[in-house]
């Protein structure tokens, strides 16, 4: 299998998920698909970047959320549905709460940033995608990064993904490379979906070897697939606790989407866009 040029678009989240798994990158950004059922703590942090989203935008939060999510998780209609909207609006009110008075101006929310890269072993063009949640300037007048992560959890190993993961790294290089003047950091706004919900907001200066070396992590990523290897990992069949969506996919694939995969496609999977452009969709469950 091997992937036009014209047609790489690469986020963190591809990015990510393709050191993963080059087969489950393949699912989700060459085919568009996911199971038609989205799990619970998807549902929640789509709906909680949104809904964040719209408070900073001054926009009205929907009146029925039990509607809202019929809308944007039709396959997902079911009595659990009620149960999202509550977790999901208790987790928002939290924030506002805890982040209506913060001494930030913001700039922008949900920003989009496409910028153009040549790889530079192959000389081939791809495209770096990021959608930004929020940039804003501190009393100091300069800018930064805000960015609203939800998880179940927060450890030493998790934060210290947060303070030199490629995440951050590739978010510093593309806003640098895009805004009229430096990005001085990260500040993370975290909600941790404890029994009661705790709120901790983390500021991280950002050092330019981070993004250095995420942008050769991306050059890297994408000098292997303009190779088009492509083959699954067996050490991400079962990950987080369960078995991987596409298991019974890559069980059943011989090179190409014949009919029997495409009937397996058609009964418990949909298109969709990847999480490079739907904002808080993330593959991970702790994001």
């Amino acid at each position: 299998m091997h992937i036009k040029t014209s047609e790489l678009r690469l986020s963190y989240s591809g990015a990510n998920t393709w050191t993963s798994c080059r087969m489950k990158w393949y699912w989700n950004y060459v085919q568009n698909i996911r199971k038609k059922r989205i799990s619970h703590a998807l549902q929640v942090g789509g709906i909680v970047h949104d809904l964040i989203h719209r408070y900073y935008m001054g926009e009205n939060i929907p009146s029925d959320m039990e509607e809202y999510i019929q809308e944007r998780y039709p396959a997902n209609v079911g009595p659990e549905s009620l149960l999202v909207a509550n977790e999901a609006m208790t987790l928002v009110s939290g924030y506002i709460q805890r982040y209506a008075a913060e001494p930030l101006e913001v700039i922008s929310s949900e920003m989009k940033i496409e910028l153009t890269r040549i790889e530079p072993t192959t000389k081939q063009e791809y495209n770096i995608y990021a959608i930004v949640d929020v940039v804003a300037r501190d009393q100091q007048k300069r800018l930064w990064r805000v960015e609203h992560k939800t998880a179940s959890r927060m450890d030493t190993f998790y934060l210290n993904g947060l303070r030199g993961g490629l995440q951050g790294g590739i978010y510093h290089y593309a806003l640098n490379q895009t805004m009229p003047e430096p990005v001085v950091g990260t500040i993370y706004n975290m909600i941790i979906k404890t029994k009661v919900p705790n709120y901790q907001r983390m500021p991280v200066l950002m050092q330019n070897t981070l993004a250095e070396r995420a942008i050769q992590t991306f050059d890297g990523v994408a000098r292997q697939i303009f190779s088009g290897d492509i083959y699954p990992d067996a050490n991400a069949c079962f990950a987080y606790n369960h078995e991987c969506d596409y298991l019974p996919l890559c069980n059943i694939f011989k090179g190409e989407v014949n009919d029997q995969v495409q009937r397996v496609i058609d009964s418990f999977f949909q298109e969709y866009k990847p999480r490079s452009e739907e904002k808080g969709e993330e593959s991970s469950e702790t994001e």
